[in-house]
């Protein structure tokens, strides 16, 4: 829609979700049965130190690194061109879809899942980038993510303890719907950014990211509302906005 497509809806499938109150009736209900059978019990749990104080640091280091990526989002403000509006995030466009996904940002934020990446990543920081422990914790976010989709496709894959080549089983985390919304999510962030600015060529493109001869891809802002979400969401859990990161660059061309 935002590029003046016509879309035609072939159908769809509504998934209720619980909200709050029902999961506030559902523990009212749960207490009054436990109650009347004399069956309540009580959970204590006790966070390791070590997580503890982890926190406590990484606090502390999020927020000085929240506070210099403010001060140059600032200064960029002040240096943005009036020939470059389209990416400078004080323009009228941006402000409108911040409003619209502040409050999805804030509830994304508190849920399990963002609990579960937001520690891993946490101790990723731990570690300078390509070393052994910052790629450990980075395969294991991964790994959870994929498991959200293990088996679906019912494809065969080669099994080395037997080896053999077996149908993958799914497992306990597997969900179609979170797994089809991740990737779609990423896809849609990439597209937004793809269109953004015609004057550059895209050579290819892959599921999160592509090939193109744009400079200061680093510097993109966020104009729509997958790519504003997403910078904020990185904004919360690494303690800067970041949309794309450069990869790799190459002066002399490129053959796709």
């Amino acid at each position: 829609m935002q590029l003046n497509c016509q879309i035609e809806i072939l159908g769809g499938v509504y998934i209720p979700f619980k909200n709050l109150d029902d999961v506030e009736k559902m523990n009212v209900t749960q207490e009054h049965n436990e109650k009347k059978e004399k069956k309540v019990k009580k959970e204590i749990f006790v966070r390791d130190p070590f997580f503890i104080r982890l926190e406590n640091e990484m606090k502390k280091l999020l927020e000085n690194e929240l506070n210099q990526q403010k001060m140059e989002l600032n200064q960029q403000k002040m240096e943005c061109p009036r020939n470059q509006q389209l990416e400078c995030p004080t323009n009228q466009g941006f402000s409108k879809v911040h409003s619209n996904v502040q409050e999805l940002t804030t509830e994304c934020s508190e849920s399990n899942f963002y609990l579960v990446v937001k520690e891993l990543l946490t101790e990723r920081l731990k570690y300078s980038k390509g070393s052994y422990m910052n790629l450990l914790y980075k395969f294991l976010a991964n790994a959870g993510i994929g498991q959200m989709a293990r088996g679906l496709n019912r494809k065969p894959k080669y099994d080395s303890k037997t080896n053999s080549t077996k149908i993958l089983p799914s497992g306990d985390l597997v969900s179609p719907l979170y797994a089809g919304w991740i990737t779609s999510f990423i896809r849609t962030t990439l597209s937004e950014l793809m269109n953004l600015h015609h004057e550059s060529r895209i050579i290819s493109c892959t599921t999160d990211g592509f090939i193109s001869d744009r400079k200061n891809l680093d510097v993109l802002y966020p104009t729509s509302v997958f790519s504003l979400l997403y910078y904020n969401m990185r904004l919360k859990l690494t303690g800067k906005g970041e949309l794309l990161e450069r990869k790799f660059y190459e002066p002399k061309g490129v053959i796709s």
